[in-house]
């Protein structure tokens, strides 16, 4: 969930947005100011390549193989919020010969995720792991069409686990997370304003765009930490 929710910022950080005018950096950036008060609309990014460093020779060979198949990837997806408490986000995850959707539903009680993902995780899992892999369909069909309620799941897994790593899933405050959604647009566009080159910006076929880094990554990484300080 925390892997999901850091590349759902990072699309929504980076999303195209239509152009109309003056540079591109300040077209971008006005935008995306902008969009902090919509109540819907459309996000979409690429990996033009993923590095990897680290391991021992076997689990880097694995990664290795992941990683080819993970260039190129795509995240596309829309979002919902008509009003505080209401929300939905669709996003499709297009990797490794695979499109995975992944449909959240809510409102300031309750979080669903739809099953429609696990056919799609379940045969990759099976590519990696090889044909003696046996896969229990019948499973798939029961949850198919749908929704996990993730509190239910979070509390669940806890008890099981002993773990409280789902804990924040279990205890999520709705509008909390929109307010620590917003802050983290607010300080990332701040960044933007006065740390990046007026170049990484371009405006082609009428839409505006921002290619992220390493280092881009980790100022988000930075921001969401000192966020978090003050959103548990």
């Amino acid at each position: 969930m925390k892997t999901m929710g850091k590349l759902a910022s990072l699309a929504l950080a980076t999303t195209l947005l239509a152009a109309c005018g003056q540079s591109p950096k300040d077209e971008y950036i006005g935008a995306m100011e902008d969009a902090g008060d919509a109540k819907a609309g459309t996000f979409d990014m690429k990996f033009k390549d993923i590095a990897v460093s680290g391991g021992d020779n076997q689990t880097t060979t694995m990664i290795n193989m992941v990683k080819s198949q993970l260039n190129d990837m795509k995240i596309s997806g829309s979002y919902s919020m008509p009003d505080d408490s209401k929300y939905a986000v669709d996003v499709n995850v297009n990797a490794m010969g695979q499109e995975i959707p992944f449909n959240v539903i809510g409102d300031d009680k309750a979080m669903y995720l739809s099953t429609a993902f696990l056919s799609a995780v379940m045969d990759i899992t099976q590519s990696l792991s090889g044909s003696s892999a046996a896969v229990d369909t019948s499973k798939l069909k029961e949850l198919d069409g749908k929704y996990i309620d993730l509190q239910q799941f979070a509390k669940d897994s806890a008890e099981t686990t002993g773990s409280n790593v789902t804990a924040d899933v279990e205890n999520l405050d709705m509008k909390q997370l929109l307010a620590y959604q917003k802050d983290l647009q607010k300080e990332f566009i701040k960044y933007l304003k006065d740390d990046v080159d007026d170049k990484r910006f371009e405006e082609k076929d009428g839409k505006l765009s921002f290619t992220m880094n390493k280092d881009d990554i980790a100022k988000l990484d930075d921001i969401q930490a000192k966020l978090a300080k003050d959103n548990p």
